[in-house]
């Protein structure tokens, strides 16, 4: 549709006149980021990035150690929910509660992307109930209150593990932490109603 090309010619009519610039265009994936930095002009302040990248970044700048775990908040969910053949075989878990498990542990964690992603107070069942129904997200009636409850632990537990971070965490984090991320005297962002407040 040649929403690239025109932002590709914005940037480059743009440091012609001001080469001082400092810029950065944020792309919805890593890919696409790499696809706009081979178009951006050479040998400026022209950077093309990710959402996560830049948060990661300056994740890294407070925390150098970080590592990212995609499995994050399944692993704070086995104290939680435990599914593991382990729990089952040592009888801390039934069969009925692992088949339960499973299904709580699949809602929390779309529950806790959608909440970095929205920035939703957690502990306000109303905002969670409507965030569930905007959503649509599927949770079974008897599990719903249960959830909703356990849901500020899970968040809590995500803030307060920064040795990792998954990929809800990269923005969300620098949020709820009040991290400062690069300044850019001009920031671009491509897909923008695409972006999430977290």
């Amino acid at each position: 549709s040649g929403k690239t090309t025109t932002l590709i010619e914005g940037i480059k009519r743009l440091v012609k006149e001001f080469h001082y610039l400092s810029i950065c265009i944020v792309a919805f994936n890593k890919h696409i980021a790499n696809e706009f930095q081979k178009k951006l002009p050479d040998g400026l302040n022209i950077q093309a990035s990710t959402k996560h990248s830049l948060g990661l970044k300056a994740i890294r700048k407070i925390y150098p150690r970080v590592k990212v775990e995609t499995d994050k908040v399944s692993i704070i969910l086995d104290d939680i929910y435990p599914v593991s053949k382990k729990a089952f075989d040592y009888g801390l878990i039934d069969k009925e509660e692992r088949k339960n498990n499973f299904s709580k542990r699949s809602s929390m964690r779309k529950l806790v992307s959608l909440a970095k992603s929205t920035l939703v107070d957690v502990y306000d069942a109303n905002a969670m109930m409507q965030m569930i129904e905007r959503y649509n997200i599927d949770i079974e009636d008897s599990f719903t209150n249960e959830i909703i409850n356990k849901l500020p632990k899970i968040m809590d537990r995500c803030k307060e593990d920064v040795t990792t971070v998954d990929f809800d965490d990269m923005g969300w984090l620098c949020i709820v932490l009040n991290l400062k991320v690069e300044q850019y005297d001009v920031l671009l962002i491509d897909e923008a109603q695409d972006m999430t407040k977290g």
